[in-house]
């Protein structure tokens, strides 16, 4: 037994390993640092940092066939696809030529819009380079047929400003209204020094822990504090630079100051990652531990990994094949063993260094499959769902998106088919008030929906239509050509939503500070609520839709309390909403002030809660008019309460309008949906699930409207890359959900969770972790967001993990 892992024998062991693995120079599971683009050899070259992930603005970013079939991209950049020129690399093993056989038309390069100018065809045996913006001009002035080279770059080093060490009120004033005293964009250290066992964050950043000079552990927030080390925590951009330069393994070291952070990845931090899965694969019962122990210091030598080295030329796609259990856990343990640095393997850019490196990379890739396909799937039937904004141009691409999804156990597409005030089909509604009739971005298509329809179900697929209500457009967002608020209220300006600080009806209407250049319409104008409604059941009785999902029911986020923009950040101070609220309380909500609200009422001033400002739980089929929102009450005198009123006014016209939705989904008569005996029609809402920030901040009351049975699935947005969030935002849900009354057709709203690891960066591990988070919370579905930010690899781990052994659709 001992002779049969020899040096001989574990050579040839090893080469049938990198024969099944999944092989090339571009392998997302590498954790591999960057590439460069050579285009001439006497030129600087291009660092490409980003690949197999969402293009973002003025980015140039790598597209390979384990991304899937197409690069998913708008048509507001350019592209260009890459084959290589050989069979195999011509330049040695660490360089790689490809030859250009397509590129994007010369108007794409001038940001035309054009339907044929994105979502590229990435070739089986080849890669797509995408850019946009100001990237594009890496691509344009390349020509077709000609050379480049991709040379894989696998250290870095990389250092940034930190914001302060071990926040609080006298060093970091500012941010302490935040969880952690971490502030917006801060990169901030916690010692144990801090006083507290752990971080205390909020879920929107990123934490890296460091023990002995080496990141041990990842987290999304309020991460335990070592006690022989410290956390590293970002948010915003020095989030994104945590999860890009700081992985398993890294090297983390200050300056003497402690003003300045620096980050490396060397040969160590590849092997320290392998270590690691090696032992989530040991505590997952994958590998039993230490079960070859014996091999004592048998390691991988130089020479071993030169002549694996010369296997990494097999096709860039995922392999049907896989070696025993046993055989990938032997290679692991042999790979984590290997000395990496003395006898002459001290030179990081040294061959045999990278050798190595690339054999731990390919036996990491079988070790990946082996612990993902651990992971236990969601109940038979169970919604596996994905948020989709569409950039499909043909009935071909349509079908390809789907059998990739299928591929991986999706089986449920949210499909954004009001967003940006424009609708995916040929709306007679919007016709009717003036507006564009369908989105513009769809030319090639007469009607993209009737198509994802019957694409979806010819597969057993289900298509919901995912509805963003109260949101009308985005000063960044094309297709936009209208006005920067979106062709509604660019028609009707009047149905524009506005916040305290821009509450004059006369001046020009400013987006949302705290959304992204947001604009919103106005849930108190009966004008808008009776438009969408009629947009809505339009949808409902000509289409046979599986699902109506409303999002961004809602008003525009509020600042948090005690901000000092807790006032002119809060919204609803349109024209009808004061006269109403006037009318209603004998107060103008113009007269607040943030003193006053901030203030708490003296005892005197307490008065009780009228009995009539709450609106009575009704039967789902007889909804509150929006006219009828919140009765008259008493008049108050305490700014305070008249604020608490005026928030509960807001949340009552949203309210509202959730009963009509509902009571019209359940009540649709759509004689094609009878003909084909599909089932009833399935209202769903994305929420907030934490109801006191939700009704505070948002305005949103989802509570009531799953109470009252109005609901058949309520979609809670995680929003965060912990995975004891997920947990706990899906125990929420589900306690409420439990407690409510009956839905109409029997039985209770289903719980299906959203996850926002895909959007959030985090790795397929980090995701499959999230929804096994959800599964133990009895969830019943889960919803991926989103389909933008789905890599080749997270797919795959999903086919092997939770999505394997998916039915088609069946349920309600």
């Amino acid at each position: 037994m001992h002779r049969l892992f020899g040096s001989v024998r574990l050579l040839v062991f090893l080469v049938g390993l990198m024969t099944l693995a999944i092989v090339g120079i571009f392998n997302p599971t590498s954790a591999q640092v960057a590439y460069q683009l050579v285009v001439h050899p006497n030129d600087a070259p291009t660092v490409i940092e980003q690949w197999d992930q969402p293009r973002g603005i003025n980015r140039l970013v790598l597209y390979t066939p384990k991304f899937g079939t197409r690069s998913q991209t708008n048509a507001y950049g350019f592209e260009v696809t890459l084959v290589p020129r050989n069979q195999t690399p011509s330049a040695g093993p660490e360089t790689h030529e490809y030859r250009i056989v397509a590129m994007s038309s010369q108007p794409c390069a001038n940001g035309s819009g054009l339907p044929d100018c994105g979502n590229s065809l990435i070739p089986t045996n080849g890669l797509v380079l995408s850019a946009h913006g100001n990237a594009k001009g890496v691509l344009t002035g390349l020509s077709m047929g000609q050379t480049v080279q991709l040379v894989p770059q696998w250290f870095e080093h990389s250092t940034r400003l930190l914001s302060v060490v071990n926040p609080n009120t006298s060093n970091n004033p500012g941010a302490c209204s935040f969880p952690g005293c971490r502030g917006s964009g801060q990169l901030v250290i916690y010692t144990p020094d801090f006083g507290a066992e752990r971080t205390g964050t909020n879920e929107f950043g990123f934490e890296v822990s460091i023990v002995d000079g080496r990141v041990v552990a990842q987290e999304g927030s309020d991460s335990a504090i070592p006690a022989g080390g410290y956390v590293v925590s970002g948010h915003g951009s020095s989030r994104d630079w945590l999860i890009q330069h700081a992985p398993i393994g890294a090297q983390v070291a200050l300056s003497e100051d402690q003003a300045l952070i620096t980050t490396t990845i060397d040969a160590t931090t590849y092997q320290r990652q392998l270590q690691a899965r090696l032992g989530m694969a040991q505590r997952q019962r994958v590998c039993r531990p230490r079960m070859f122990s014996f091999l004592g210091n048998q390691t991988l030598s130089s020479e071993e990994a030169f002549a694996l080295k010369g296997m990494l030329k097999r096709p860039l796609a995922y392999s049907n094949e896989s070696l025993s259990t046993e055989a990938i856990c032997t290679a692991a343990e042999k790979a984590v063993e290997t000395p990496l640095y003395g006898a002459g393997l001290n030179n990081e850019n040294g061959q045999a260094i990278n050798n190595i490196i690339d054999s731990i990379h390919v036996i990491r890739a079988q070790l990946d499959d082996a612990i993902w396909s651990a992971h236990k799937p969601f109940p038979a039937g169970s919604p596996h769902a994905v948020w989709h904004r569409p950039v499909e141009q043909t009935r071909a691409q349509i079908g390809q998106t789907l059998d990739q999804w299928q591929k991986a156990g999706l089986n449920t597409v949210f499909l954004e088919t009001y967003y940006h005030g424009y609708t995916l089909f040929p709306s007679a509604t919007m016709a009717r008030y003036g507006l564009p009739e369908r989105n513009p971005g769809f030319a090639a298509l007469p009607n993209p929906l009737q198509v994802w329809i019957e694409e979806a179900h010819q597969r057993g697929m289900q298509v919901h239509c995912w509805l963003e209500v109260f949101y009308g457009g985005n000063k960044v967002a094309p297709p936009n050509t209208d006005a920067e608020v979106g062709p509604i209220l660019a028609t009707y300006p009047q149905w524009a939503n506005r916040s305290f600080g821009n509450k004059d009806v006369n001046t020009v209407l400013q987006p949302s500070t705290l959304e992204a250049g947001a604009f919103f319409l106005d849930p108190a104008n009966p004008e808008v609520q009776t438009f969408l409604l009629s947009v809505f059941q339009e949808l409902a009785s000509q289409y046979t839709v599986d699902g109506i999902q409303i999002d961004y029911i809602r008003y525009p986020s509020n600042a948090p309390k005690g901000s000092s923009r807790y006032l002119d950040a809060s919204w609803g101070y349109t024209a009808v909403a004061r006269d109403n609220f006037k009318a209603l309380t004998g107060k103008d909500p113009f007269a607040f002030t943030l003193e006053a609200i901030n203030k708490p009422p003296a005892p005197k001033e307490v008065a009780k809660p009228p009995t009539n400002t709450t609106t009575k739980p009704v039967a789902a089929t007889k909804p509150p008019m929006a006219s009828t929102a919140i009765p008259s009450a008493p008049v108050v005198e305490s700014q305070q309460e008249t604020w608490q009123q005026w928030n509960k006014f807001k949340e009552e016209q949203v309210t509202a309008f959730v009963g009509r939705v509902s009571e019209m989904v359940h009540t649709q008569v759509n004689p094609m949906r009878q003909q084909q005996r599909r089932s009833p029609l399935v209202l769903s809402m994305a929420i907030f699930p934490r109801e006191a920030e939700a009704r505070a901040r948002k305005h949103q009351d989802w509570t009531t409207w799953v109470t009252n049975g109005w609901i058949d699935w309520i979609c809670p947005m995680t929003l965060t890359s912990a995975v004891k969030v997920v947990g706990a935002d899906t125990r929420t849900v589900r306690t409420v959900s439990t407690s409510a009354v009956t839905l109409p057709a029997g039985g209770k709203a289903k719980v299906i969770s959203g996850i926002f690891g895909p959007f959030n960066g985090n790795g397929p591990d980090q995701i499959l972790q999230q929804l096994d988070a959800a599964r133990e919370q009895e969830a019943d579905g889960f919803s991926l967001f989103d389909s933008a930010h789905l890599t080749g690899e997270t797919l795959h781990a999903l086919e092997l993990g939770v999505g394997k052994k998916v039915p088609q659709q069946s349920y309600r």
